[in-house]
C-alpha cells in the first residue's frame, strides 16, 4: 500500500476515535458548547482531509498508471530485442576481435539497421565514433582495451 494512502487511513481512524470521544463528553449546543464540541470538530475536519489525501492519492497512481501505460504503448519491442542481440554479440567478440574492430562493426549495423542511414555514413559515423573512444579511452586515460588485428598494426 501507497504511504499516502496508508497514512490517510491512520488518520481517519484516528479522527474517528476523536469523534466517538467527542461525542461521549457531550457536544453541547452551539450556543452553549460542551467539553467534546472542539475535539469533535477537530475529528470532523481530520476525517474529512484524509478522505481527500486518500482520494487524491487514488487519483495520482491511476494518473501515474496510465501515464506509464501511454509511454510503453507504442514501443517496438522487435527494435529493442535487435539491439539487445547486438549488444550480446559484440559483448562476446569483443576480446577475441578487439575494440576497433567490435566497435566498428556494432555501430555500423546500428547505423544501417536501426537508424536507417547509407552505408556512407553507417561506415563514416562509425569509425570517427570507435577512433574518437579508442583514442579517448586508450590513449588518453590508460584503459587498458582488447587489441585485436587493427590496433596491432596501426599500434
Amino acid at each position: 500500500m501507497k504511504p499516502e494512502k496508508a497514512s490517510s487511513i491512520f488518520w481517519m481512524a484516528f479522527g474517528m476515535v476523536m469523534i466517538y470521544a467527542s461525542y461521549k463528553l457531550k457536544l453541547g449546543t452551539l450556543s452553549h458548547p460542551g467539553p467534546g464540541f472542539l475535539p469533535f470538530l477537530a475529528g470532523v475536519i481530520l476525517c474529512c482531509l484524509s478522505i481527500i489525501v486518500f482520494l487524491e492519492a487514488v487519483r495520482r497512481i491511476d494518473e501515474k498508471a496510465r501515464k506509464l501505460r501511454e509511454l510503453w504503448a507504442g514501443a517496438n519491442w522487435l527494435s529493442a530485442a535487435i539491439v539487445v542481440v547486438a549488444l550480446l554479440v559484440y559483448a562476446l567478440v569483443f576480446t577475441h576481435v578487439g575494440f576497433l574492430l567490435s566497435t566498428i562493426g556494432l555501430l555500423t549495423f546500428l547505423f544501417r539497421a536501426r537508424e536507417r542511414v547509407g552505408w556512407f555514413a553507417a561506415i563514416g559515423g562509425a569509425l570517427i565514433a570507435s577512433f574518437a573512444s579508442f583514442a579517448v579511452f586508450a590513449l588518453w586515460l590508460k584503459v587498458q582495451l582488447p587489441y585485436g588485428i587493427i590496433e596491432k598494426c596501426l599500434f
